[in-house]
């Protein structure tokens, strides 16, 4: 008599690896109910014996598998189709950006993350001291970060969790002291002198009476004389190689000078008068390529103090951005109108400096060309009319 051929193994269910597990796992019915059945699974041939009429195999890797069954008279069922068994999840590190430094009147620093899990949350968590923040999208700027070196970490909603990212080093705040310059012995009208309803004046303080390079975040006057009169002033700081003034126009002496008061002050008592500045002057001694990079860490292009050099490579691969160098800019139709964007917006986007910052060029010519066709087409209208009315 021919032995019965077993039905093909039934698989009811499959789980898919976690963030915790790497592996999958089937549960597979309809085996045969008496003696021992011998599972072959394809295509890499794993052999499991057993009985009962249901079995799970777990421990399977990634990959699309399908099962025959030989009972115990060796007979074999059909194969079954393929079933997958999907790959682990895999949660990337947090990306990241610009870190902004802790200043003289900041005492905290902060850091730009990016490529963060497109779950409708996340979780990041900041090491050493486990401290988390819950939040949304793909980047996120984290503030109020004491002074140490960090890494950070991403929980998706599912409760993945990444590796640690690269470090964020924020440093310790800048220490604020006192300059003094002068030794109080003489008194002037300048700088707040009003005899003629206002006046203007200029001084130079030397690198070496100055001493130290930092943030210069405000500005104090022994006041010799009182006065009750308030008067608008205007303070503006630059650097200079000169060592001594020279005659010259208002406008040449504060010509690439920054505007770091604008207000109105009265000296009603005698004694130092502190101007805090609405703006600080950073005399670090670092060059920057323009104003949006000024006190960035990591964009400095050289020194002029306490000597003069340049960072010849940073600046070289500055100079070497054009649209043909950026890989984007070379497929995109706009490249010769935008010309890459600012390479400093990009540089803090990806961390390349030959890299897109991409704005909307397209649809802001196409709403100025918009707006040109119709002006053409009413003023060309209106000629129509003036030439029907004067019957031409």
């Amino acid at each position: 008599n021919s032995q019965p051929i077993p039905i093909e193994p039934f698989i009811s269910s499959s789980i898919d690896p976690t963030c915790t597990v790497p592996t999958g796992s089937f549960v597979l019915g309809d085996l045969p109910a008496t003696g021992t059945w011998t599972l072959t699974r394809y295509p890499d041939g794993i052999i499991t014996t057993g009985t009962g009429t249901e079995t799970t195999i777990t421990g399977v890797p990634t990959g699309t598998y399908s099962f025959s069954v030989m009972n115990s008279s060796g007979c074999v069922s059909v194969t079954t189709r393929g079933f997958d068994i999907l790959a682990q999840p895999i949660i990337t590190a947090p990306i990241i950006g610009a870190i902004t430094q802790p200043t003289s009147t900041e005492p905290t620093g902060s850091v730009e993350l990016s490529g963060l899990p497109t779950s409708i949350t996340w979780t990041l968590t900041r090491n050493p001291g486990a401290v988390t923040t819950i939040g949304s999208g793909t980047s996120k700027t984290i503030t109020d970060i004491p002074a140490g070196t960090y890494t950070y970490s991403v929980t998706n909603i599912a409760g993945c969790t990444s590796v640690a990212s690269a470090n964020v080093v924020i440093n310790a705040p800048s220490t604020v002291f006192t300059v003094t310059i002068g030794t109080g012995t003489s008194t002037q009208r300048q700088p707040f002198g009003m005899y003629y309803g206002y006046e203007r004046s200029a001084a130079i303080y030397t690198g070496t009476e100055i001493g130290s390079i930092g943030n210069i975040t405000s500005l104090a006057y022994n006041v010799a004389t009182a006065q009750a009169t308030s008067a608008p002033v205007k303070i503006y700081v630059k650097t200079t190689t000169s060592s001594t003034l020279t005659a010259g126009s208002w406008a040449s002496l504060i010509s690439g000078a920054t505007t770091v008061y604008n207000g109105t002050l009265s000296f009603s008592s005698t004694g130092w008068k502190t101007i805090t500045l609405s703006t600080p002057f950073d005399y670090t001694g670092n060059i920057y390529s323009c104003t949006a990079t000024v006190g960035k860490q990591g964009e400095e292009l050289g020194t002029f103090y306490p000597e003069v050099i340049e960072f010849e490579e940073k600046i070289e691969e500055i100079k070497g951005r054009n649209i043909i160098s950026i890989k984007e800019c070379n497929t995109c139709n706009l490249s010769l109108v935008c010309g890459g964007g600012c390479y400093s917006v990009a540089k803090n986007k990806t961390g390349q400096v030959k890299s897109p910052d991409c704005r909307p060029v397209k649809e802001l010519l196409e709403m100025g060309l918009s707006l040109y066709d119709n002006l053409y087409n009413i003023e060309n209208n209106n000629n129509y009319e003036r030439n029907n009315c004067c019957g031409i």
